[in-house]
């Protein structure tokens, strides 16, 4: 089953629904098809939800972006338009973090979905040490998902065997943490065009920093990816990974300005 009961949060981890976290995510010409409600449906079931949802979206494709406007207006998620332009993940998400005004931020892929208990599992790690930065084993759909994950987690477990999915060390998949280190660094660098390089730097950086890097196992609360082709955009300036070794990161004034 996609819920694991046993990794619920214990109850003396006290939480406020909505919590005192933002939810980011980028995107760029992806709104056709069920991918981004997917993503909005299951943080909007969450036991926890998120206090917002914000997507970052630099679609040159209009209809594509009248489509992901419409999915955040259903699902209640803020759609920020920043205008047509080429893809910087790392800026979007920047963007985001600027925008948000909670305790913790969660940067997470456009083509993730989230088990119920999820967000709180993420709460839990946060809350349990300040300076901490969460990631999340990934379970990777297969094609023969698409189309139907919108029915509900049931109808996906009769579809394929979640037990069997492959699981994925995914750097890039989910990073919470407090904003104010977000803040601190500037976010992620936006040197990395694309996709590819940013998230693994960013990993580097927080351990530099001396932040507890924590992963959260598949069977203690599961995240999904969905299935796509692989983006052109990937690896893009993956090279420019370790070529940096300082924390912080772009310009004062101007990082995560679209």
């Amino acid at each position: 089953m996609l819920v694991n009961t046993k990794a619920s949060p214990k109850q003396d981890f006290k939480f406020s629904d909505p919590s005192d976290m933002t939810v980011i995510s980028a995107v760029h010409n992806r709104g056709h098809g069920e991918r981004v409600s997917n993503l909005l449906w299951s943080l909007a079931n969450q036991t926890v939800t998120p206090q917002e949802v914000v997507i970052i979206d630099t679609s040159d494709d209009y209809e594509q972006s009248v489509s992901i406007a419409t999915d955040c207006e259903v699902w209640g998620a803020v759609h920020i338009q920043a205008g047509r332009q080429e893809f910087n993940k790392c800026k979007s998400l920047n963007n985001g973090i600027r925008y948000a005004r909670t305790r913790w931020v969660m940067c997470c892929d456009i083509d993730m979905m989230f088990a119920p208990d999820f967000m709180a599992v993420v709460l839990q790690r946060l809350e349990r040490r300040e300076k901490r930065l969460v990631l999340a084993v990934c379970g990777h759909l297969p094609q023969v998902t698409n189309g139907y994950i919108d029915m509900g987690w049931n109808e996906l477990d009769m579809i394929v065997d979640i037990s069997k999915l492959e699981h994925k060390y995914s750097p890039g998949a989910v990073q919470a943490a407090s904003r104010d280190w977000f803040m601190r660094v500037r976010g992620y660098d936006e040197k990395f065009a694309g996709l590819g390089g940013m998230d693994t730097d960013s990993i580097d950086r927080a351990g530099r920093d001396e932040m507890d890097v924590n992963w959260i196992e598949f069977d203690e609360a599961q995240c999904y990816h969905q299935w796509h082709e692989r983006s052109e955009l990937k690896e893009k300036s993956s090279h420019l990974f370790l070529e940096d070794k300082s924390i912080v990161r772009n310009k004062k004034d101007s990082w995560g300005i679209l």
